[in-house]
């Protein structure tokens, strides 16, 4: 069955967006596919400082950010990077 969305993926990992108001519960988006096949470094630094916890973690080196401050109200499209040769953009 083809994916839609990136939550309908068994490679997405979600993680918590730190942000100073207690009532907002914003997420970063990562994909831990095997099929992206590179190592890879956030652009900015907080980004990066949140990917290498995961890994430390235990989550695949290979780890790539979607998105960042991810509500659940947000409708985010598939990367076009993405390697997945069941999506459906």
């Amino acid at each position: 069955m083809p994916i839609h969305k990136c939550p309908e993926c068994r490679f997405l990992v979600r993680s918590p967006y730190p942000t100073p108001d207690s009532f907002e519960r914003p997420e970063y988006w990562w994909c831990k596919n095997p099929g992206n096949d590179y190592e890879h470094k956030e652009e900015d630094h907080e980004s990066e400082k949140h990917r290498q916890y995961l890994i430390q973690g235990g989550e695949p080196r290979l780890l790539k950010k979607i998105a960042g401050y991810v509500e659940w109200t947000d409708n985010i499209e598939i990367p076009n990077w993405c390697k997945l040769p069941d999506k459906e953009s």
